[in-house]
């Protein structure tokens, strides 16, 4: 679903969610980044998949994607993964979890460029 379609609200619940991703660093950079993310907040996606409450007996884990030009941010809760006998209730597999967090417009930091520029791979300097 695209974010242009998100009322005022859900808008700000979607900020808060990528702030726990974008917004780790000082309080000045995610200043800088909020405001990129937000003003290309009508072109950014989120794509959801899986179960809608957390209810640990049910298979199946959840997965969400975050798919913007300024921010791409995944999680996925590994399903059968980490299933577990917690005060006697089998756990599901929820508690195994990957994500991601990039800024698309500076991608691994520039890597390819960086590494050319200081004469790794070849470039300049080698």
């Amino acid at each position: 679903m695209a974010a242009s379609e998100f009322s005022d609200d859900q808008k700000e619940l979607l900020l808060e969610l990528i702030r726990n991703y974008a917004g780790m660093a000082d309080d000045e950079t995610w200043a800088t980044q909020k405001a990129a993310i937000e003003a290309t907040l009508d072109e950014t996606y989120v794509s959801w998949e899986g179960a809608t409450s957390y209810d640990t007996s049910i298979d199946g884990g959840t997965y969400f994607k975050i798919s913007g030009p300024n921010v791409y941010i995944e999680f996925a809760c590994q399903s059968t993964s980490a299933q577990a006998d917690v005060n006697g209730e089998i756990t599901a597999g929820w508690g195994h979890v990957h994500s991601i967090y990039r800024d698309p417009t500076n991608d691994y930091a520039n890597s390819v460029e960086q590494g050319e520029a200081s004469g790794m791979s070849g470039g300049p300097g080698a």
